[in-house]
């Protein structure tokens, strides 16, 4: 019904797919664990990370474009 994630966005897709699910009505977080990779913390400190993570998320909430968030993250991170 929501159309999935966006095949525009290369970056903040979760985050957007998320904001769009809750303006639709409520919904539950399913409490069970996911494996995801830990590429980037394996060349990146753990706080450099979350930095990267945090001044993306002000961009995206800012308006910013895709391309100028993805060219951030990847300018801020080493990315294997």
């Amino acid at each position: 019904r929501l159309g999935g994630y966006r095949d525009d966005f290369v970056i903040m897709e979760d985050y957007d797919l998320i904001q769009r699910l809750q303006e639709a009505g409520p919904f539950r977080i399913i409490p069970k664990n996911v494996v995801v990779s830990a590429r980037k913390y394996a060349t990146n400190s753990y706080l450099r990370v979350q930095i990267a993570n945090l001044i993306v998320m002000s961009m995206y909430r800012l308006g910013a474009s895709q391309e100028r968030m993805a060219g951030t993250y990847r300018r801020m991170l080493t990315l294997g």
